[in-house]
C-alpha cells in the first residue's frame, strides 16, 4: 500500500447515539412474591467409621481414570486379536499362493532343488522357521536340501 492510500476507515455504530432510549435507575416494583418449593430437610453428615481412609486405592485407580484406563485397554486388545486374526487369514493366503506356485514352476520343469533354496532363502531372510511350512513343501526341502 502506498502512502496516499488510506486504508478503509469503518462507519460509527448509531446505536450509542440513540437519544430515545434510557434506563431507569430504579428496578420496576414487585407486586407478588413468586412461588417456593418447600426447603429440603438439611443433610447430615455421613457417619465417620475410623480415621482409617475406606478407598485406599491410589488415586489415579480410582473413578473416571481407572474406567478409562480399562476401556483402553479393551480396546487394545480388542484391536490385537482384529491384527491377529487378519494376520492368520493373510498367512493362510499366502500358504496357499506358495503351494500354489511351487506346483506351477514345478509342471513347467523348474529344478526343485532350485525352489528350495529359494524357499529356505526367504526364510532366513525373513527370520521363518522352515519346519513351519506346509508339510509337502517341508518334504521337498528335506528330499532336495544340500544343507
Amino acid at each position: 500500500m502506498t502512502s496516499s492510500e488510506q486504508p478503509p476507515q469503518r462507519k460509527k455504530s448509531l446505536l450509542s447515539e440513540d437519544d430515545m432510549w434510557t434506563v431507569s435507575a430504579q428496578p420496576p416494583a414487585v407486586t407478588e412474591q413468586p412461588a417456593r418449593p418447600p426447603a429440603a430437610p438439611p443433610k447430615t453428615p455421613p457417619a465417620r467409621v475410623s480415621g482409617i481412609r475406606v478407598d485406599a486405592r491410589p488415586r489415579e485407580t480410582r473413578g473416571h481414570a481407572r474406567d478409562l484406563a480399562e476401556a483402553r485397554g479393551r480396546k487394545t486388545a480388542r484391536d490385537a486379536a482384529h491384527a491377529w486374526a487378519s494376520a492368520a487369514r493373510k498367512a493362510a493366503d499366502r500358504r496357499a499362493e506358495l503351494v500354489t506356485e511351487r506346483d506351477a514352476a514345478l509342471a513347467r520343469g523348474t529344478d526343485p532343488a532350485m525352489l528350495v533354496d529359494f524357499i529356505l532363502e526367504a526364510c532366513e531372510r525373513h527370520g521363518v522357521d522352515w519346519h513351519l511350512l506346509p508339510a509337502d513343501v517341508q518334504a521337498d526341502i528335506a528330499q532336495h536340501s544340500t544343507d
